[in-house]
C-alpha cells in the first residue's frame, strides 16, 4: 500500500526534532520503516529543496513559499500583522489558507496525493491544502491534528471570530477526512462538541528505547555545565506556552531555590522577553539548543525535569519523554493533560508554583527511586510502537473505502458508454 503522510513541517527535521510535531512525524516514519508491506512518501514544507530515501520511505520537501508574491504575502502576514496588538494569531489563518494558493506547493503536493492509495495529514496547517487535493482525486484520508490549535495560539485579548474563524478552518479538514485524529481524550471532547462525533484519539508517543549518551557526552556535559543532583531542567520550544513555562521557573521557582541549579534548554531560550532576561539569577543557565545527544546527556544527569505549564493542548511530550528516562517530574494539570500521570504515583502535580520549591528539597532517595520506576511503566504506554498500530485499521479501512471509491468510478464510466 502506498501512503503519502502530509508533514506541515521540513523533513530534514525528522533527524533531529525541534518540536512535538516533528517528533510524532519522525516517529511515524520510524514505525512505517519496520512495516515492508506499505511504501511511504512523507512531504514536508520547506523553503529549501530536500529529498532523501532511506528503505521503504522517502522523504521530501515541497517548497513553500514557491513564488515572491507568495512571500510577500507571507512577509507582511507574519512581519506587520501578527504585530497588531489584536491580531497575532492572524499568522495561525495564514498558515491554513496560503499554500492553496501557491501553484508550485500544490502540483508537487498533488503528485504525491495521485500516487498514495491512502494520506496521513500530521498537522492540519496544510490540511486544508491535502484534503482539497484528496477530493479531487477521490483519495481517503487520514488526517491528524496535535493540538486544539485555536486554543494554543489565540489569546483571550483577541477577538471572538478569529477563533471561531480558525477553530472551523481546523474543523473542516477534519470533516472532510475519512478519518479525524486528535492527540488527547481532551482535545478530543473539544471537537466532539462542535459535532466532530467519530473523531479518534492517538496519543503523542515517544521511544522509550532510546539509545544512552555515549561517555564522552555525558563528561562534557557534566564538566561544561557543573550538572549534579541539585540540578533540574526545562526544556521547550518558542510556543508562548514553553515562554511562560521558563518564565515561571527564571522568576518564581529558581529564586527560592538557590541551592538548585536550574537548566533552561531549547529554542525557547530565544523567545524569553528582556524583561525576563534582565532579571534571571546565577543559578539559572540558558542552554539553549542541544544536540540529541546532549539532551540524552541531560536527561541523565539532571534528577528533576520540571513541566510547568499553565497553558497548551494535546499532550505534552516533554512529560512522557521524562518518564522514559525515569526522571522526578514535577507538573501541573496542563503540563500532565491527556496522560495517566498520578500525583505521588508517577511523580508530583501541583498548580501552585510557590510550593515547588520546598516539593523539590522535600525529595528524598527513595522517593526518587519510587518515582523512576512507575515512571518507566507508565512510558511503555506511550512508545510509538504501540501507539501507532492504532492507525493500521484506519489504513485498512481507507483503503478498502478508496478502491471501492475507484471501483464504482470505473463502472459508473462504462455505463455512461
Amino acid at each position: 500500500m502506498n501512503i503519502c503522510i502530509v508533514n506541515s513541517f521540513p523533513c530534514k527535521k525528522n533527524t533531529q526534532p525541534g518540536n512535538g510535531s516533528e517528533l510524532r512525524v519522525a516517529l511515524l516514519s520510524k514505525f512505517f520503516a519496520t512495516l515492508p508491506e506499505y511504501t511511504i512518501r512523507v512531504v514536508g514544507t520547506d523553503k529549501t529543496p530536500f529529498f532523501k530515501r532511506e528503505g521503504n520511505i522517502t522523504f521530501e520537501d515541497a517548497l513553500f513559499p514557491s513564488s515572491f508574491l507568495m512571500r510577500l504575502a507571507l512577509f507582511i502576514i507574519q512581519r506587520v500583522l501578527t504585530r497588531v496588538p489584536k491580531f497575532p494569531a492572524i499568522g495561525l489563518i495564514a498558515r491554513y489558507l496560503l499554500p492553496c494558493y501557491d501553484r508550485r506547493f500544490m502540483e508537487k503536493l498533488e503528485e504525491a496525493v495521485v500516487w498514495a492509495d491512502v494520506v496521513i495529514i500530521e498537522q492540519i496547517y496544510n490540511g486544508r491544502a491535502a484534503m482539497r487535493l484528496c477530493k479531487k482525486h477521490g483519495k481517503c484520508a487520514v488526517a491528524s491534528t496535535h493540538n486544539v490549535e485555536a486554543d494554543l495560539w489565540i489569546s483571550a485579548s483577541e477577538p471572538k471570530w478569529i477563533r471561531r474563524w480558525s477553530l472551523e478552518l481546523e474543523l473542516n479538514t477534519l470533516r472532510e477526512a475519512t478519518y479525524a485524529v486528535a492527540c488527547s481524550e481532551a482535545d478530543a471532547a473539544v471537537f466532539r462538541h462542535h459535532g466532530l462525533e467519530m473523531i479518534k484519539v492517538i496519543d503523542n508517543p515517544v521511544d522509550t528505547f532510546t539509545a544512552l549518551p555515549d561517555e564522552r557526552t555525558v563528561n562534557h556535559i557534566r564538566q561544561k555545565f557543573s550538572v549534579n543532583e541539585q540540578s533540574a531542567f526545562f526544556i521547550g520550544g518558542p510556543a508562548g506556552h514553553n515562554v511562560e513555562g521558563a518564565t515561571l521557573v527564571c522568576m518564581e521557582i529558581a529564586p527560592q531555590l538557590p541551592e538548585y541549579t536550574f537548566f533552561i534548554l531549547g529554542s525557547v531560550c530565544g523567545s524569553l522577553p528582556p524583561s525576563v532576561l534582565n532579571k534571571i539569577g546565577k543559578n539559572v543557565r540558558l542552554v539553549g539548543s542541544v544536540s540529541d545527544g546532549e539532551m540524552r546527556a541531560f536527561y541523565m544527569l539532571c534528577p528533576v525535569v520540571l513541566v510547568p505549564l499553565r497553558h497548551g493542548s494535546g499532550t505534552s511530550l516533554k512529560l512522557i519523554e521524562a518518564l522514559g528516562y525515569g526522571k522526578t517530574i514535577l507538573t501541573t494539570s496542563i503540563g500532565a493533560r491527556g496522560i495517566k500521570f498520578e500525583h505521588g504515583v508517577h511523580g508530583l502535580v501541583c498548580n501552585d508554583m510557590a510550593a515547588y520549591p520546598q516539593l523539590i528539597r522535600s525529595l528524598t532517595a527513595a522517593d526518587r527511586e519510587r518515582f523512576a520506576v512507575a515512571a518507566k511503566e507508565l512510558a511503555e504506554v506511550y512508545d510509538y510502537r504501540t501507539v501507532f498500530k492504532k492507525y493500521l485499521p484506519m489504513l485498512a479501512g481507507a483503503g478498502h473505502a478508496g478502491r471501492a471509491a475507484a471501483e464504482s468510478k470505473v463502472s459508473a464510466n462504462s455505463n455512461a458508454r
